[in-house]
């Protein structure tokens, strides 16, 4: 009678996970049928190092299955690792990333980084579980109901930037577009080294001189003003908010160093030097920063965008440091113009 009871119990545990809740009552949990695979339908488990991506996968497949639990293992499921380690990812670009079915019972979803590992995810949602996500609103994003999402037992994807790229890509989940190849991302960043909520009152001379006046800039002000190039603190300033940012984006391959919205330029007599001896008013600034830049990080680039003043001409009388990238919007040049600062990378 007891080795019959044995067989029924392991022919359960085949089926169900025994668990016992707090008063110690054995439950089942069913399986949640998520995924095909060859026709075969079985449990599915996410898990995995990479916790933002991993919560990610989690809740999307929540909503495209209408299953909750994606934690709990079963005997025979499929596991998807999210961020877990491969050999490959050693060789391929700090952007890039890898889908694979490792073996019969984990799938792997990884990047050589975060970011990598985030277009990863994006990218299996989309080839497998039709996902799509254009913009912020409802209507943007679609996210098909189905009971399992269906996949091939042999599937293997490595994806690369094809070329080195900066673009901007205003997504509220810019890892579904791979943020446009981005590999480079930037932004407006003098009022993030020259807050005027920190140096306003104490140090107007921070801020533009404009029509022979300094300008008093209200706190928080993010646009419309640039730098006094005159500052000599401008460049320690600079390294302090490269250090903050690394910190913040340890996998980050540049540093975003950006001429603020809006104009503002500085017209002092010293920045109007620097206009009339390198074409180009902040050329000067940029290089001397990259200098700087390239010794406490020799792995990471400048980056910048050559627009609005920074953009009135590619400078001269200097030679740009090679670890300087910057990115050009043509939409807003006359095509006539010259294009800014060149891509130094």
């Amino acid at each position: 009678m007891k080795k019959h009871l044995v067989v029924l119990v392991l022919l359960g545990i085949s089926l169900y996970s025994i668990a016992t809740d707090s008063s110690n009552t054995l439950t089942e949990v069913k399986s949640n049928n998520a995924i095909t695979v060859d026709g075969i339908t079985y449990h599915l488990v996410v898990s995995g190092a990479d916790k933002p991506a991993t919560k990610f996968l989690t809740q999307k497949l929540q909503e495209i299955t209408g299953q909750t639990d994606f934690t709990t293992p079963l005997i025979g499921a499929i596991t998807i690792k999210v961020g877990d380690s491969l050999p490959e990812l050693d060789k391929i670009h700090p952007c890039g990333y890898v889908m694979k079915f490792k073996d019969s019972k984990n799938i792997i979803l990884s990047g050589r980084n975060a970011l990598g590992t985030m277009y990863a995810v994006n990218d299996f949602l989309k080839r497998f579980a039709g996902y799509r996500k254009f913009g912020g609103a409802p209507l943007q994003e679609i996210v098909p109901r189905q009971k399992s999402i269906t996949v091939s037992a042999s599937f293997y994807f490595k994806e690369e930037p094809s070329i080195q790229s900066y673009a901007v890509a205003w997504l509220l989940n810019s890892y579904f577009g791979r943020s446009s190849r981005v590999c480079f991302p930037g932004g407006h960043s003098f009022d993030k080294i020259i807050p005027v909520e920190q140096f306003g009152e104490t140090h107007p001379e921070y801020y533009p001189m404009i029509d022979g006046k300094r300008v008093k800039l209200k706190p928080k002000m993010t646009g419309t003003w640039q730098p006094c190039l005159d500052n000599p603190k401008l460049i320690e300033l600079s390294l302090v908010y490269a250090d903050n940012y690394l910190k913040k984006n340890p996998a980050a391959l540049s540093i975003p160093f950006v001429v603020n919205d809006g104009g503002g330029d500085c017209q002092c007599e010293y920045c109007a030097a620097q206009f009339a001896k390198y074409g180009n008013q902040y050329a000067n600034y940029y290089n001397e920063l990259a200098k700087e830049v390239k010794k406490r990080y020799p792995n990471k680039l400048v980056s910048l965008y050559a627009y609005g003043r920074c953009a009135s001409a590619a400078p001269v009388n200097v030679k740009m440091e090679y670890n300087l990238l910057a990115a050009c919007r043509p939409e807003i040049f006359h095509f006539e113009r010259p294009i800014g600062i060149p891509t130094a990378v």
